[in-house]
């Protein structure tokens, strides 16, 4: 129930930010290194947001898994300890 709740809120997020995107029409330069391009400011505001919260996901996911497969390799040394004790 709790992850339907922050899934919730997240996508409530992210309909607030494409509302208020779809009622700017106003244009935005910007000047790249190299280029330079006019952008939508609804364009870049999705843009934006969605690479933030795809670095966010990769950094949680990075974070939670590490643990996780420590934990997983601990148990299997746990269960091998075990199991060698046991034919002794």
């Amino acid at each position: 129930m709790k992850y339907f709740f922050i899934f919730l809120f997240i996508l409530i997020i992210t309909i607030i930010f494409i509302t208020f995107g779809a009622q700017n029409n106003q244009f935005i330069h910007i000047n790249y290194l190299i280029s330079q391009r006019d952008y939508r400011v609804s364009t870049l505001l999705v843009t934006i947001f969605s690479i933030g919260f795809f670095i966010g996901w990769i950094t949680f996911s990075l974070c939670y898994l590490r643990p996780y497969i420590s934990l997983c390799r601990a148990e299997k040394k746990f269960k091998k300890l075990i199991k060698s004790k046991k034919n002794f």
